[in-house]
């Protein structure tokens, strides 16, 4: 299984690759024959909004949410699943379906705003 850090780190970079390699390739084709000092200036924009992330127990019960709606279980299932194994929401409430549905939307709009990662080429200078 390969580690999804890794996986993502490496498709952001083939993003970025062909703007490197291009914007090279016509700095480098003005005067060929000249040595040069090459300076690169990359800027990265990350969301943090991992830094406030879930407690446990709520990565528990996401957890297995994602694993059932793999399975292709519906939300109303998941949430009689869950209060039958005694799970409650983060703040004590009852599993419904929709709380159930609204937790698993919530945490892969946050996946995804974590996956957003911008890297691109600021300025180049060869001299």
């Amino acid at each position: 299984m390969t580690n999804p850090e890794i996986s993502r780190s490496q498709l952001q970079w083939s993003k970025f690759k062909p703007i490197v390699t291009s914007r090279l390739l016509h700095e480098l084709s003005i005067n060929p024959h000249k040595v040069k000092n090459l300076n690169l200036n990359i800027s990265v924009e990350i969301k943090l909004s991992f830094l406030r992330g879930l407690s446990r127990y709520q990565e528990n019960l996401i957890e297995i949410i994602k694993n059932l709606r793999g399975n292709s279980w519906t939300y109303k299932d998941i949430s009689e699943y869950l209060v039958s194994k005694g799970y409650r929401s983060s703040r004590g409430k009852d599993l419904n379906p929709k709380l159930v549905e609204r937790m698993y939307k919530k945490y892969l709009k946050k996946i995804e705003r974590e996956n957003n990662i911008e890297i691109y080429l600021d300025k180049t200078s060869i001299k």
